[in-house]
C-alpha cells in the first residue's frame, strides 16, 4: 500500500511540476528514491531476522532476492497502472485506479494451490508473459531510439539526458524483460513450483543460508 501510494502521487507531482522540472526532480531524488531505499532496508531485516529465523516447513526458504520478486512485480505494476492515474488525475484516472487492484486480486488468487488454478496459472505465464516480453521489448526499443535522437539533435541537454533515458529503458523494461523468458519456459515445462526440499539436502547443506545454497547452485550450473 505505502508503494502504490507513493508512485500514484509521484505521477500527480509530476503532472504538476511538468512547468518547472526541478521540483520533479526533488521530489524523485529526495522522496521517491529514499522512501523505496527505506523499505528496502526493512523489507531486508525482516526477511534476515524475522522469515528465515522462524521458518518451519516442508521447504527451504527462498534467497532474498527470489522473495522479493513479488515486491517488485507490484512495483512495475505501479509505476505501469498507478503512474499514470496519478499524472492523469480527474476523472481519467479511475480506469488505470480500478485495473491496478483487479491485476493485484488475480496475481494472489493465482498463488492459491491447486490443480485447476495451477493449469491456468501456467497458461497465463506462458500467454500473457510472451505479451509482455514483446511489449516491453518495444517500449525499450522506442525509448532508446528516442534517446538516441536527442543526442544526434539535442545539444547539451540531449547529451546530459539521453544516458538517463537509456537507464531508465534498461531498469523499466530490458531488467524485467530479461525474467520473462525463464519463467514462461518453467511454466511450460510444469516447474513452476520445483522448490527445494529441505529432506533432500546434506546436514551439512540444512545448516548454510539460502544465499549460500543459491551460490552453490550456481557455481555447479556454470561449472
Amino acid at each position: 500500500p505505502l508503494a502504490a501510494t507513493l508512485v500514484f502521487y509521484t505521477g500527480a507531482m509530476l503532472r504538476e511540476s511538468r512547468d518547472v522540472p526541478i521540483v520533479g526532480a526533488q521530489w524523485l531524488a529526495f522522496v521517491f528514491l529514499p522512501m523505496f531505499t527505506l523499505m528496502y532496508v526493512v523489507r531486508k531485516w525482516w526477511y534476515a531476522n524475522r522469515t528465515v529465523v522462524k521458518h518451519e516447513g516442508k521447504y527451504a526458504p527462498f534467497t532474498f532476492s527470489r522473495a522479493c520478486r513479488s515486491a517488485w512485480l507490484d512495483f512495475h505494476l505501479g509505476y505501469m497502472l498507478l503512474l499514470p492515474a496519478g499524472a492523469l488525475g480527474g476523472e481519467g484516472s479511475s480506469f488505470w485506479l480500478l485495473l491496478c487492484p483487479l491485476l493485484y486480486a488475480v496475481r494472489w488468487i493465482g498463488g492459491r494451490k491447486g490443480k485447476v488454478i495451477r493449469m491456468v496459472r501456467r497458461a497465463t505465464v506462458v500467454i500473457f508473459g510472451a505479451l509482455a516480453l514483446a511489449t516491453l521489448l518495444t517500449s525499450a526499443s522506442t525509448t532508446l531510439m528516442k534517446a538516441i535522437g536527442a543526442l544526434r539533435g539535442g545539444g547539451l541537454i540531449g547529451f546530459v539526458l539521453a544516458p538517463a533515458a537509456m537507464l531508465m529503458a534498461y531498469g523499466f523494461y530490458v531488467a524485467p524483460a530479461t525474467l520473462l523468458p525463464r519463467a514462461i519456459i518453467r511454466a511450460w515445462m510444469n516447474t513452476l513450483d520445483d522448490d527445494v526440499e529441505v529432506e533432500k539436502l546434506s546436514p551439512e547443506d540444512a545448516n548454510k543460508t539460502p544465499e549460500e545454497l543459491a551460490k552453490e547452485k550456481k557455481k555447479k550450473r556454470t561449472s
